[in-house]
């Protein structure tokens, strides 16, 4: 990837006799290198603001093979951000964008993230910008001060998702499996992909959508269940352990045969599966305008917590485009 570099007046403040005093310096924002990863991850490990939606294992690979860029002041790192460009995947709909994902967004004490936060996004932007097809930017604010800098940079809020939770005192009683023949539920097989991404895809928002390759991570990670009408699939759930709590990572019914209380058998099944396995609670997130999904996890016991996640999003028009 060309390097790029923005070189613009900076304001900080630091401390002095009591007072904090406006300092303005030239800094500069750049790709980022493989040499730069030692400064990074002191970055990561003292800087003042944090975003992390990825582990330190995958850091080499943001900066050598995806997007990522540094702020540099007197030879010394004051920002990084990262995004992850995702291989489109082919069960993602024709007219849709391809997405990216904003992984890490990292600045050093006395830089204000409205300004220098700014920065970064916009240069990122920069350098995946003049593709050939619109790219969605996708970014996830877990804490307030993200907001700012995303919304500087263009990005808008394009939903909210709100946790549910489900206390497992006791065994589900009243929660019980409803009879829905001939539906049938297995585990997923390898063969299974294709079919189950394909009803992802008719089942969200491209904004949502899980191609094959996140479906073979939840394989490795999670319990997955399919559900089977006339040896169709049409319905499967995700769920994951963590601690002693679970969470049901996804949960899906094919459009076409939404109503008939497949997502009921789903969630029942799921519920059953985390009091079996020791779960104190089940937690699950959608999104705070999906109220048809909201009626069923309440129904179940669900109730919404108080943790809303922000999405942003920003899209990118592709080269020559408006």
């Amino acid at each position: 990837m060309a390097a790029s570099v923005h070189r613009t007046r900076s304001v900080r403040c630091t401390w002095a006799s009591g007072w904090f005093r406006p300092q303005t310096s030239m800094v500069a924002v750049r790709a980022a290198t493989a040499g730069d990863l030692g400064e990074i991850r002191r970055l990561l490990a003292h800087g003042r603001r944090l975003y992390r939606a990825t582990g330190d294992e995958d850091l080499p690979g943001l900066v050598e093979r995806q997007v990522a860029v540094v702020g540099e002041e007197a030879s010394q790192l004051w920002g990084f951000c990262a995004l992850a460009l995702e291989k489109r995947p082919p069960t993602l709909p024709p007219a849709a964008p391809d997405r990216a994902y904003l992984r890490m967004l990292a600045l050093a004490a006395g830089y204000e993230p409205a300004v220098a936060g700014r920065q970064l996004l916009a240069t990122a932007i920069q350098l995946v910008s003049g593709h050939r097809w619109p790219r969605l930017l996708i970014a996830h604010a877990p804490e307030p001060w993200l907001e700012n800098p995303l919304a500087a940079a263009g990005f808008t809020l394009a939903e909210q998702v709100q946790t549910f939770r489900l206390e497992l005192l006791s065994a589900p009683v009243g929660r019980e499996r409803p009879a829905v023949a001939p539906v049938s539920l297995r585990p997923l097989s390898l063969t299974d992909f294709d079919a189950v991404a394909q009803l992802d895809a008719a089942a969200f928002d491209p904004l949502w959508h899980y191609g094959a390759n996140a479906l073979g991570e939840l394989l490795f990670t999670s319990r997955v269940q399919v559900a089977l009408l006339d040896d169709r699939i049409v319905g499967y759930t995700a769920i994951t352990r963590h601690g002693d709590e679970a969470h049901l990572t996804r949960i899906a019914v094919h459009p076409e045969v939404q109503g008939q209380q497949i997502g009921r058998l789903l969630l029942a099944d799921a519920i059953e599966y985390a009091y079996r396995d020791g779960a104190r609670a089940v937690t699950l997130n959608t999104q705070v305008s999906n109220t048809r999904s909201q009626q069923l996890y309440r129904a179940y016991g669900f109730r919404p917590t108080r943790h809303l996640l922000p999405v942003y999003t920003r899209l990118i028009a592709p080269a020559g485009g408006e």
